[in-house]
């Protein structure tokens, strides 16, 4: 048994979309999914210079060579103000026939029920339609998003699974 209902799920998403287009209007298109942190330069000893990430990681589970890109973190921002719970991120497990095959990541799980996968390019494209629906079926979820944030109106997909 699923934790929230369809028309849950369903205003949950109506919200997430809203302010997607939100954020949309306010930053328009063009920026990177990821982005790379600023560096700034640290003396070592002798004119030598360390570079050291100051900022754009956080302690999050991601590397530290790339951060979320804006709308990533706007979307965050305005999540953290509506208190719309999310785990950004988040690793998945993958199984064949039992056994672990390794771990994908996907952007952002809001809610615990509804997959966010945040892009920035020309078009949505039917693979990352299909890598989604795979990301469903492996988390057993219900709901999935596509947000693409690179075209002049934002694309949203939204996909089902066993709905």
């Amino acid at each position: 048994m699923f934790a929230n209902s369809a028309k849950e799920l369903n205003d949950l998403s109506n919200r997430i979309i809203g302010l997607a287009i939100d954020i949309h209007k306010k930053l328009g298109p063009g920026f990177q999914e990821k982005i790379y942190p600023v560096r700034k330069p640290q003396p070592l000893c002798r004119g030598w210079w360390k570079w050291k990430v100051s900022a754009g990681y956080r302690g999050r589970s991601q590397s530290p060579a790339l951060s979320n890109g804006v709308y990533e973190e706007a979307l965050l921002k305005e999540f953290d103000k509506a208190a719309i719970g999310f785990e950004e991120q988040k690793v998945i497990r993958v199984d064949y026939d039992g056994q672990s095959l390794g771990n994908q990541r996907i952007d952002l799980l809001v809610d615990e029920e509804i997959i966010l996968e945040i892009k920035a390019c020309s078009k949505i494209i039917p693979i990352y339609r299909d890598q989604l629906i795979s990301y469903l079926k492996t988390t057993d979820k219900r709901l999935g998003l596509i947000l693409n944030f690179g075209r002049s109106k934002l694309e949203i997909k939204r996909v089902v699974h066993n709905f």
